[in-house]
């Protein structure tokens, strides 16, 4: 099996990209983090942190009695991040390049472990699931969401979103090389296989609808997708075609863009 690849691209260029994932979803996420129990003093690990929107949170929520731990496979992201924490990013708080299959390595205990649309990336999500079980402390909780991309629509319908309703409507059978993107469907059985006590379960999916937020999907933010698709059969005139169609349906004033739906979970394991 090939090593994993975050496919998307990383560091300042991305930036963009991973923006629109905080403004639709922090807001749902922190009101289901903070009823999952999040205390201060607790010891968290964020998985895969991107942007440290939410690293810098749990920071503010954790106090500085306890401590946050984010990680990203990428040196460039955990850079770029770094820098765009710098002035509200506490001392408790440290980011740090590291892969979700080596948490083990951290020789740490946590109360609280959290990722969101990580797991769908990696080749093996459900051994990740195992070893943030074994990494929780007795009682500790763990939050992850995963996307159900085949959720996605537009109206009026464009080609350049939401053809995973057709192409990918179900999630794949096996783990693997191929990213999963409506791994999201598969989130609860498999926390529950691994062996956490699921308390919690919900779907969430942003609507896009004002301009300012249909926005977070073009200019700058396609960018960090545009590599991906090249390198996955997509000519360059295709893209600029739905280029061209998104840009269309974002000036449009009665256009709305039906995000990934996220699925989720909420899991404990027991003392």
């Amino acid at each position: 099996m090939r090593e994993d690849k975050y496919e998307f691209e990383v560091g300042k260029k991305g930036q963009e990209g991973l923006d629109i994932l905080d403004v639709m979803f922090n807001d749902n996420t922190q009101q289901h983090i903070l009823s999952a129990g999040l205390k201060p003093g607790f010891r968290v690990l964020d998985i895969g942190c991107g942007r440290g929107a939410m690293s810098v949170w749990f920071a503010s929520q954790v106090g500085k009695n306890g401590k946050v731990v984010a990680i990203d496979n990428s040196e460039n992201q955990i850079n770029a991040t770094t820098e765009l924490t710098k002035n509200i990013a506490p001392t408790w708080l440290t980011f740090k390049v590291h892969s979700a299959y080596d948490i083990d390595k951290l020789n740490l205990n946590f109360d609280m472990v959290y990722c969101r649309f990580i797991l769908h990336h990696v080749n093996n999500p459900t051994l990740i699931i195992e070893k943030v079980f074994n990494l929780l402390s007795p009682g500790g909780i763990f939050i992850a969401e995963e996307g159900v991309v085949s959720a996605a629509f537009t109206y009026p319908k464009i080609s350049a979103w939401g053809r995973e309703r057709l192409e990918n409507p179900l999630p794949l059978d096996k783990e693997g090389e191929d990213r999963d993107g409506n791994f999201g469907m598969k989130l609860f059985h498999q926390m529950k296989t691994v062996g956490f006590e699921v308390t919690h379960a919900s779907l969430y999916q942003p609507l896009l609808y004002t301009s300012q937020h249909k926005q977070l999907l073009g200019g700058a933010s396609r960018e960090g997708f545009k590599e991906y698709s090249l390198a996955h059969g997509m000519t360059l005139s295709e893209w600029e075609k739905q280029e061209k169609e998104l840009d269309k349906l974002i000036a449009d004033p009665a256009g709305c863009i039906g995000f990934y739906q996220s699925c989720l979970v909420v899991g404990k394991k027991g003392n």
